[in-house]
Parts: C-alpha cells; structure tokens; sequence
C-alpha cells in the first residue's frame, strides 16, 4: 500500500494539470498555414502545445504563430500565464481558423475586451467556465461570433462591469444567461446589438448600476423576454437611444419603467414593428425623442401624459408609425426646435394640435407628408399657431391637408412670420369632382363592397349607390351595399377616398365592377393592387387620374385585369416609382403607352410589368428607364411583343435584375447588343422559350462581368446561335439549362477558358442544344459540382469530345460528379475518361469509344511528313507536341499508334504497302494526313 501513495499522487497531479489548461482547436485548409494565438497587453508567460508532431513552445510572452505543414484540425493546448486572449486586431484569416473553446482551464482571466471578437466558426464546447474573478470589462468578447451558441448561464460575471457589445453580431447566441450576475455592469451598451436569434428571459437581472442601454437589442429581431419588472432598477440609465431599434418581435409591457434619468430615447423603438404598449413615462429628463417610433408600424401606446418640456428634437418621431392616432395636443412643445417629419407616413394620425406652443420650432419640413388630418383639426392648428410668437422662415408641410375658412391663418402665418407651407391647398368645394365606376348584379339581394386598405388610412367618403337608396356619408374603409334588384349600377364616390384597392377583396367582387367612367379630381395615394383580378373590367374615363403623389405606386394596377384596353398615354405618371407587374395577364391590353417616355424617369421596378400581357405590342422604345434596377419578368410571356428597345441603350445601365425578362416572349427578336448591361448580376432565364430571339447580344462583353446567375438564360430559345464567346463571364456561378433546347446554337464558346472557374452548376447545360460542336477541352471546371445531362441529346466529334476529357482531367476537379456526354464518342481521350472515373470518382454517360476515322475527319494538308512514300520510317515536322499519332487503313480500321513522340518519328515498316491515315493529336489541334508506305 506504501508503494501505490506516490502513483496516485503522481496520477492526481497530471489530473489536475490537465484541468488547468486553456484548450482550443483549430482548422487550416492549406499546407503550410500558419495560425496565430493573439495576445493583448503583458503578463504572459506560457507554454503552447500545437497539437502536431513539433514540440511544445515554452516561455512565450505575447503572440504566438505556428504554421501547420500539413492542412487538418488541431488542439491546441495552453499552459502556464496566459491571462488574456484577444482576437480584436488579428487579421480576418486568422479569426477564420479558431473552431472551439474545448476547455477554459484554470486560469484566471485578466480581461475578455475583444477575446473573441470576429470570430464566426467559433463554437463553445467547454463544460466549466472560465475564471472572471479579475475581469471587469467583457466588452466585444463575442462580437460578431456568429456560429457561436454555447450555454453560459454557469459563468460568474459577479465582478464585470461592462458588457459593451458582448454579443453584438453573435446571430446564433441564444444561450440561457437568465442566472447571470450583472449587479455590477454599468455599460450594456449594444450587448444583443445584432443578436437575432436571442430570446432569453432576463426578466430578474440586477440592473441598477447600469448607465446606458443605448442599441442593447438593436436587430435582436426574436427578442421578446419579459423585461416589464426591471422597473426601478432602470433608474440610473441616461440614454436609452436605439435600444430596441428592428428589435421587430419585441412587444413587452414595459410601460412602468422608471426613466427619469434618461435624456436620450433617439431611435428607442425605430423598425420595431411588433411594439404597442401605453408607456406611462416620466420623460421629463429627455431632450431627444428624433426617430423614436420610427417606422414602429403597430405603435398606438397611451402616451398623452407625457411631459416633455426639455425635449428639443422630435424630428421623425412617429414617421411612418402608420397605426399611431393618440391624443397628444395637450404636449407642451416649447423647446422643441425640430419637427422636421415628425408625422410624415403616420396615415392614421388625426389629432387636434392647436394647443402646441411652437415658439421655439426651427425645422417643419415634411413634419405631416402623406397624412391628412381633417380640415377641422387642420384649421384649428393654423388658427392656434399662427396666434403665437413665431420663428421665422419655417418649412412647414401639412401633408395633405386642406383648409377653408382659416385662409386668413395660415396666410398671416406666410405673410407675417415668413413661413413657408405645403399642403393639400384651399379647398371650399362640398364635394370634389366624383370618382364614378359602374358594378353589375346578377342575381337579387346582391351584395357590392367598394374595397379600401381600411379604417384610419384617411378615408372619410360619400358614396351614392346609384339606386333609392340614399347616400351612405362619413365612410372610413370598406362599404358594403346590397341591391335588392339585379342589374347595373353607376357608384358615385365624393370626399376623402385616396385609394382603391382589390388585391385582398373576393373572386366574386372583383367580377362585379365593369368600368371607370371618371377618376375625378381626387389626389391618389397609390394604386397598388387598385383593379387586380377585376377581369370584367373597361375603361371609359375620358379624364386621367391624378398621380401626383411623390412615390406613387402602381404595383399590380390591372394584374389580372383580362378586359382592360384603354389608351392610358396621356396620364402624367412622373412620379411613380413602382410598376411591378401593373399589366400582368392584362391579355387585352395593347394601349398607346409610348407617350409616358420621360415621364417614367422615376420608376425604380418594372418587374413583370408585361408579364402575360399577350397582346402588348407598343412602341416604348424611347422610355426612359433610367433610374430602374429591375426588369425581372418585364415581358415574359409577352407573346405579341416585338418593339425596337434598342435605344434603352445606357439607360438600363442601373439594372441589376433581367432574370426571365423575355421569357416566352415568342415574338421578340431585336437586336439589344448595344445595351450597358454591366450592373446586371441576374440574367436566369433571360431568353427562356424566346423562340425567335437571335439578336446581335455578342458585342455585350464584358458588360456581363458582373453577372452571376445564367441558369436557363437560352433554355428552349430555338433560334439563338450567336457568337458569344467574347463574353466575360468570370463571376458566373450557375448555368445550368443555360443552352438546353437551343436547337440552333453552337456558338464558338471556346474561348471562356478559365473564365468559368467560378461556375458550380452545369447540369443540363447544353441538354437537347443538338447543334452544338464545340472544343470547350480549356474550360476551368474545378468547381463544377453537378453535370447531369450536359450533353444530353447531343453528339460532339470525337476531336472535341477527346479534347473535353483530356483538358478536363488536367484539372483539379471536384470527386463524385454525375456527367453526361450525350451520344458523343472518344478514342484518344481514353485515359483521361478512365482518370477521371477513376481518380475522381465521376460517373460518365455518353457514347462510348469509337476510333474508326470518320471522312469528315480529313483535312488539307498542314505538316509535313517525309519522306512520303517510305519504306519504313517517317519524320514528322511539326512545332507544336505531339501526344499521339494514331494510323488508319482506308477501311477506317486503327492499324497503330503511338504516344509521346519526342523525336517526332515512327516506323512504319511492320504496315503492308498501301495508303493510309495518319491522324496526329497535338496540345492545340487534330491534323489528319494521308501516308503510303512502299
């Protein structure tokens, strides 16, 4: 027993020095590739085992790099003085390589500042955790670690005190820190900063100490723990600015937190799109409220009693709030300076602000675009501010409101204090001039609904129903009417009526309207979705609509709108922005739109705007388009389009997306060569099925350079046979189907070369494209992943086929791929095929060997071989190197052959007497001549 004490010493001391080391493993993918262990500051004094067959470094005192010879993953095993780790300024190679933490060791940390930072393959895998007993700041630690998800609710952070971006960009962390210890940590400043996958309940965090929250859940987009009872201990935090900025799941009731001490709330909820909680606040230490619901799409929270005399910038506030209508008018604004789009897009908003003490308002620019409040509430803020003591030569917008009796106010306001104003003008008229359509009913007790985008979107309408019925007034969203005799009905609409929309409304309502007999005077807000699926639908208006609003949109106008034809020309669409698929499946529309020319300068889509409209042949060719960036699907299906757009010329050149632009467009064949294609990234199914299209597109070179999709860009265009090989096509990535079913097509696309080595798809490629015959032998294909049915269907020579298999399996290719030679035949390349089944493992389906010589084989004479007849031997005098000469009788039959000839000569004296072919295959060429042997 005496004799076992000093192995189980021995034994527990290796335990515990195991236990006492810092483990991490790492991966290098090349040979002799270094890695860096980095360090920050001083104290070090370690010893490192890389985990290879060298021998452990002692005694280093900073940074340590050790290049791998061989490519592979390895443990690397700290020991000794290491007191911090810090990735913060280590190149991005290198934060690249470190995979895991596997053990944290005894030691005691000094500091976590950036230990980790960039680092996105980390992962942690540790069972104990780290010893923080000395750190005080962990800020960046994880920043931007985003593989890394490891559960560290063990850890004792009792002594941090700040956490600045922890976790910032850490997308996957979610781990359970609910237990954690922050009683000390003052700063959380961006700590979940990008943290989209977190959503922990951190409800029962000590956070008293902490003096800044600003962007702590900034695009923690899961985030919606219940935080509500942090209450009093937010009392010590001053700014709170983007804290929960695209936080867009969050909706916690946090209305009872004490914010005394904060003065910065800039941008707290902006983008949080989920949020509406009443906010019973005590904001009176806050000056900047700028953007704080911006774009918060749901907010409607109770914050009426809020004091906010210190608060100078309100700029953007609620822009873009679309539900938020709180009253708010009792709000003393004195030291406001800005408002500038404090309102603009918050459609819902209607409240009466005639109380506000604007005497201290700089910047009114924009503050209530795209709203309108009623002209009661409207009025009484003219009268109430024009009555104060003004700033002068304010920018004021009031949006689209409208005003009467208070012309006076707001001209005392211009006149007086030098302001100046934009809104919706005077406006004394009882009605405007109606918005007229007719609905037809089939059967008795029909019922019609005129659709809207519903209540509190500035509605406030008359409608006459056309029958005895009377009027139905003060209409917010939808209106619903049934007749009691079938027929057809002419509805009268006067008011505030900004929008139709029949995107979301039933098969059978759309049915039911039959034309638009006026558009009135009415200033539409957009008309995106305004007649989709209304198939019944003609129009008659001899007036245009009124589409003067800044970003208008048309998306999806008449989509499905299968009767529509009217001549549309001259409606002033300069402000519209969007056009995506406005006459998708308008079969009948054919309407003179060649008139809009400049007048579409601002568009920024025309995704699918044509899409399916079969009759659609208009000249458009001088449009002006340069501001769009999408042509995706603009005319496919098109069938009747033939028009000259060759003078788009350098106006597309903001494009970045034509994927399936032509697409079915059976009819279209111009010649689009000149066109400044160089943004475009997306040409998939560009010419799919355009079975005429043979336009002069060669001269694009390297204007496509920045494309990287071209699946199916050709597939099933019968017609296209260009020479295209000048193209530049080196950021490709996909061609898969790029020529199948191009019948004619067998351009010489040779010369791409190396310019594909970025392309991993080919399947199907040429499959069916029967008149291709091309030596493609030089292309890069050592990404290529996927090459079923290549050349289904199709038969290259045997030259081109041979040349294929030899310049293909020179490559360092990827292992296991699927190819399909078609029916194409080899004989030289024989060994190469048997290289690249065997060497990398491909699968090959195509038509199998065949060496008998083909008469289409002979060529004019271009070597010369001497002498010629011989009796025996042969000189061949030729440049370039030959690799194999293969001789043919004049049945076809292969007689001899012979590889590697380095001195250029061949006895042929085993041969009878007779004529023969010589066919010789060089590194560039097939050259096939005739010998007679004496």
């Amino acid at each position: 027993m005496i004799k076992k004490i000093p192995l189980l010493v021995l034994l527990l001391l290796c335990y515990t020095s195991l236990q006492a080391q810092f483990k991490t493993t790492w991966q290098t993918t090349t040979a002799n590739e270094p890695i860096t262990i980095p360090t920050s500051g001083t104290g070090y004094n370690y010893t490192v085992d890389w985990g290879d067959t060298t021998p452990p470094e002692t005694g280093i005192t900073g940074s340590a790099t050790h290049t791998y010879v061989v490519a592979g993953t390895y443990t690397v095993t700290i020991t000794g003085t290491f007191p911090r780790i810090s990735f913060s300024n280590s190149t991005p190679e290198n934060k690249l390589k470190i995979q895991s933490i596997d053990q944290w060791g005894s030691q005691v940390w000094s500091s976590m500042v950036g230990a980790f930072n960039g680092c996105t393959n980390l992962q942690g895998k540790a069972t104990d955790a780290p010893n923080l007993s000395m750190v005080r700041n962990m800020n960046t630690m994880f920043e931007n670690a985003s593989s890394f998800n490891q559960n560290i609710g063990n850890w004792d952070v009792s002594n941090v005190e700040s956490m600045h971006s922890l976790f910032k960009g850490a997308s996957k962390f979610d781990g359970d820190i609910t237990g954690w210890d922050v009683s000390n940590v003052t700063s959380m400043t961006s700590m979940f900063d990008g943290a989209s996958d977190f959503n922990q309940n951190i409800g029962d965090w000590d956070v008293s100490k902490v003096t800044t929250m600003a962007f702590m859940f900034r695009g923690a987009e899961d985030f919606d723990g219940n935080i509500g009872n942090w209450s009093d201990k937010v009392a010590s935090v001053q700014t709170m600015r983007g804290m929960f900025i695209r936080a867009t799941n969050f909706n916690q009731d946090i209305g009872d937190w004490d914010v005394s001490s904060v003065k910065n709330m800039r941008f707290m909820f902006g983008f949080a799109t989920t949020f509406n909680q009443d906010l019973d606040w005590n904001v009176a230490a806050v000056t900047d409220m700028s953007n704080m619901f911006y774009a918060a799409i749901n907010f409607n929270g109770d914050i009426k009693n809020w004091i906010v005399l210190n608060v100078e910038h309100m700029d953007d506030m609620f822009y873009q709030a679309a539900k938020f209508n709180q009253d708010i008018g009792g709000w003393d604004v004195t030291n406001v300076t800005r408002m500038d789009h404090m309102f603009a897009g918050a459609i819902s908003f209607n409240q009466n602000l005639e109380r506000w003490n604007v005497v201290s308002l700089t910047n009114a620019r924009g503050m209530f675009s795209n709203v309108k409040l009623s002209m009661e509430n409207y009025e009484a803020l003219l009268e109430g501010w024009s009555n104060r003591s003004l700033q002068r030569n304010v920018v004021f917008d009031g949006g689209l409101s409208t005003y009467c009796k208070k012309k006076e106010a707001r001209k005392k306001l211009i006149d007086t204090f030098e302001w100046r104003i934009r809104d919706g003008d005077e406006d004394c008229s009882l009605f405007d001039a109606q918005f007229v359509t007719t609905w037809q009913t089939t059967i008795a007790n029909d019922p019609i609904t005129i659709p809207t985008t519903g209540p509190g979107t500035g509605y406030n309408y008359t409608v006459d129903w056309g029958d005895t019925t009377p009027e139905e007034t003060n209409q917010t969203g939808n209106a619903t009417h049934i007749y009691a005799t079938a027929g057809t009905y002419t509805v009268t609409i006067s008011g505030d009526f900004p929008r139709i929309d029949f995107s979301n409304s039933t098969p059978a309502n759309r049915l039911k309207i039959q034309s638009i007999e006026q558009w009135g005077t009415e200033q539409w807000l957009s008309m995106e979705g305004a007649f989709q699926g209304c198939e019944n639908l003609i129009g008659k208006a001899t007036d245009a609509p009124d589409l003067s609003r800044v970003g208008m949109s048309m998306e999806r106008m008449f989509d499905g709108a299968s009767s529509f034809n009217q001549d549309i020309g001259d409606w002033d669409v300069s402000e519209v922005t969007s056009m995506e698929y406005m006459f998708r499946n308008a079969r009948s529309f054919n309407g003179s739109i060649g008139a809009w020319e400049g007048d579409v300068r601002n568009v920024t889509t025309m995704e699918g705007m044509f899409d399916g409209a079969t009759a659609f042949n208009q000249d458009i060719g001088n449009w002006r388009v340069s501001n769009v960036t999408t042509m995706k699907n603009m005319f496919r299906g098109a069938t009747s389009f033939n028009q000259d757009i060759a003078p788009w010329e350098s106006t597309v050149s903001r494009v970045l997306n034509m994927e399936g632009m032509f697409e079915g467009a059976t009819n279209f064949n111009q010649n689009i060569g000149n066109w400044y294609v160089y943004n475009v990234t997306n040409m998939q199914y560009m010419f799919r099925n355009a079975a005429s299209f043979n336009g002069n597109i060669e001269r694009w070179g390297a204007s496509v350079s920045s494309v990287t999709n071209m699946e199916g860009m050709f597939d099933g265009a019968t017609s296209f046979n260009k020479d295209i090989g000048g193209w530049y096509v080196y950021n490709v990535t996909n061609m898969k189907h790029m020529f199948r079913g191009a019948t004619d097509f067998n351009g010489n696309i040779a010369r791409w070369g190396d310019s594909v080595s970025e392309v991993t798809k080919m399947e199907g490629m040429f499959n069916g494209a029967i008149s291709f015959n091309q030596n493609i032998g030089g292309w890069d294909v050592s990404k290529v992943e996927n090459m079923t049915n290549m050349f289904a269907g199709v038969k290259l020579s045997t030259e081109n086929y041979d040349a294929l298999l030899k310049g293909w399996s020179r490559r360092l290719i990827k292992s296991n791929v699927t190819f399909h030679g078609g029916d194409s035949m080899y004989c030289n390349g024989e060994d190469e095929r048997d290289r690249l089944e065997t060497n990398f493992s491909w699968v090959i389906t195509d038509g199998g060997k065949n060496c008998s010589l083909s008469t289409q084989d002979i060529t004019p004479d271009t070597i010369k071989i001497v002498p010629n007849p011989t009796i025996a031997h042969i000189k061949i005098d030729l440049d370039d190197v030959i690799e194999q000469v293969n001789i043919y009788n004049l049945q076809g039959a292969e007689v001899m052959s012979q590889k590697q000839m380095d001195n250029k000569t061949m006895n042929l004296s085993q041969l009878s007497a007779g004529t023969y072919i010589l066919k010789l295959q060089t590194d560039t060429a097939t050259i096939v001549r005739k010998v007679v042997k004496k």
